[in-house]
């Protein structure tokens, strides 16, 4: 990666953050009876001992960044991404193919309107 594409990934990265911080705020007031929601903090930077670590007890690549269970139990998994450039990596991508063929929801979302809009069909936010 050269340094102008180092320099997007960083802005996006700080924008996908941004996205999701918003939301958390949503989830705090909106968040519709019945829902648990936590987030997924996997995008971070590991040294090689932590993320062997981690490996080991489990972490998957790729997970989405905010997970929910729905009234009645359904799994709904929310990916954010920051802009028309934010792409899905390999690794997500077999997430989303793995969880929708398990029967979980999943969604990616590149506003918080986006993600807003999402969670209120998905019934998890009023």
């Amino acid at each position: 990666m050269n340094a102008p594409q180092l320099l997007r990934a960083r802005r996006r990265r700080h924008d996908e953050d941004d996205i999701q911080a918003s939301l958390v705020e949503h989830l705090k007031w909106r968040l519709a009876r019945g829902v648990v929601w936590y987030a997924v903090p996997n995008g971070e930077k590991r040294d090689k001992i932590t993320a062997s670590r981690l490996k080991r007890l489990g972490v998957r690549a790729g997970v989405a960044d905010v997970a929910f269970v729905l009234p009645g139990g359904a799994a709904a998994y929310l990916e954010l991404k920051a802009g028309k450039d934010g792409r899905q990596s390999d690794e997500q991508k077999q997430f989303e193919a793995d969880v929708v063929a398990a029967g979980a929801r999943y969604a990616l979302a590149r506003t918080l309107d986006d993600a807003l809009s999402i969670l209120l069909e998905w019934g998890a936010i009023r």
